[in-house]
């Protein structure tokens, strides 16, 4: 068990009990999937880590939160289902999703940011400058 302390019951409760937790090989492939979620979140956000061993509450919650809604993402996807990212009426056709259908953790930049990392949480301010006519620009970035 990870430093989060996720249980597959707390998996199951975010499905909604879609989950056959009297079957023994669910329960401990749900508990592989946190623990590997954990292993992910850690190694792209390596400062949540610290701050959860600091006892940050708040981190811990959001990350905990945030593993437990991967894991779902991944539990909820069955090998016969498809998920489906475009569909058109006339000649029917649709587009399979490649990320839903995948069944690999992963975590959207809006959770990375609210912990502080990913794309949408690194820190940097892009600096502008005005020039007027004829002037060159001699400062640096």
């Amino acid at each position: 068990m990870g430093i989060l302390a996720i249980t597959p019951e707390e998996v199951q409760y975010e499905l909604r009990g879609i989950l056959d937790m009297n079957d023994a090989g669910v329960s401990e492939w749900v508990m592989t999937q946190i623990e590997k979620a954990e292993r992910r979140l850690f190694a792209q956000c390596p400062q949540t880590k610290t701050l959860i061993e600091r006892e940050d509450t708040a981190t811990a919650d959001m990350a905990k939160d945030i593993i437990i809604e991967a894991v779902a993402r991944v539990s909820r996807t069955k090998a016969d289902e498809v998920g489906i990212k475009s569909e058109s009426e006339d000649g029917y056709s649709y587009t399979v999703d490649p990320l839903t259908r995948s069944g690999n953790i992963w975590f959207p930049d809006k959770d990375l940011a609210l912990l502080g990392c990913g794309a949408a949480g690194d820190v940097f301010i892009p600096r502008s400058a005005s020039l007027a006519r004829g002037t060159i620009w001699a400062g640096g970035i």
